[in-house]
C-alpha cells in the first residue's frame, strides 16, 4: 500500500490510490456516506455508498468520527456537476 498524497489526485483520475488523513466532516444522507477528508497537501470528498461496502465495513463507517485518522482506499474519479474551485 502506497499512500498518494491529496494534491497528486489530478493525476491520478481512474487509478486506484490509498489516501490517509484526518476526517474533518461526516455526512451520512442514507444510501451515501460523504467524508472530507485531508492531510498536509489539501482537502478531498470521499464518497462511500452503502450497497456497495460489506456489513464489516458499514460497521467501522459508523464509527468515524471528525479529526478521526483513518486510511481509504478506492478510485479517483472526477467531481460530477460542478466546476472545479480554484
Amino acid at each position: 500500500m502506497q499512500k498518494t498524497n491529496i494534491d497528486q489526485l489530478n493525476n491520478l483520475v481512474n487509478q486506484k490510490v490509498t489516501l490517509m488523513g484526518w476526517v474533518q466532516s461526516r455526512r451520512n444522507l442514507g444510501k451515501i456516506v460523504f467524508l472530507n477528508l485531508r492531510d498536509a497537501f489539501g482537502k478531498v470528498q470521499i464518497v462511500l455508498t452503502l450497497k456497495e461496502l460489506d456489513d464489516q465495513s458499514i460497521k467501522q463507517l459508523e464509527k468515524i468520527r471528525n479529526e478521526f485518522v483513518i486510511s481509504v482506499e478506492g478510485v479517483v474519479r472526477l467531481r460530477q456537476g460542478k466546476e472545479k474551485k480554484r
